[in-house]
């Protein structure tokens, strides 16, 4: 009996320091930890649409028996692709916002593709708007409205020291 109660002593402390270990709260608003946090405010612009982009493309794969080759051809819609395409429309557009590509498999699959080889072919669609940029908006929005602008300081540790240290920091009243 004694060593069942012994054994389940040792269990209920392992649990505990888990607990104790692994709950520890991280507070997100004033976690500004390095320079990648420091977002600036960020200007809106207003623009106007001057209309709609659209791009379609498709693409091939050939792959032989055993994947001993594979050939693609064709191409693929890019942002990249979409934002040539707006300007060949629109010579005086400055961006393209909402982009959505789709892509469509028109291929049929099978258990022996490995053996046999398979093509594949593939659409895709594209679709933008294209805008012209006017002016920078007077208002400014932070994007971290919770942001306290001061960094943490470093006093709390992590892990199971940070959680022992807080916990006896609160029994001895400090």
């Amino acid at each position: 009996m004694k060593k069942s109660m012994k054994f389940f002593g040792i269990i209920a402390v392992v649990v505990v320091i888990g607990f104790l270990a692994g709950c520890t709260t991280t507070n997100l608003k004033s976690n500004l930890a390095g320079e990648y946090n420091m977002i600036p405010k960020i200007a809106g612009k207003d623009f106007n649409v001057i209309g709609l982009v659209s791009v379609s493309a498709t693409e091939k794969t050939v792959v032989t028996p055993l994947h001993l080759t594979k050939d693609i051809t064709g191409e693929r819609v890019t942002f990249d692709l979409l934002l040539q395409e707006a300007k060949k429309l629109y010579p005086d557009v400055s961006d393209i916002i909402n982009v959505r590509i789709d892509r469509v498999d028109q291929s049929k699959r099978s258990v022996f593709d490995f053996f046999t080889g398979y093509d594949r072919t593939i659409q895709y669609f594209g679709n933008a708007l294209a805008v012209k940029y006017t002016t920078a908006l007077e208002e400014v929005r932070d994007p971290l409205k919770g942001k306290t602008g001061q960094l943490p300081d470093g006093e709390s540790g992590g892990g199971l020291l940070g959680a022992l240290g807080g916990l006896f920091d609160g029994l001895l009243g400090k």
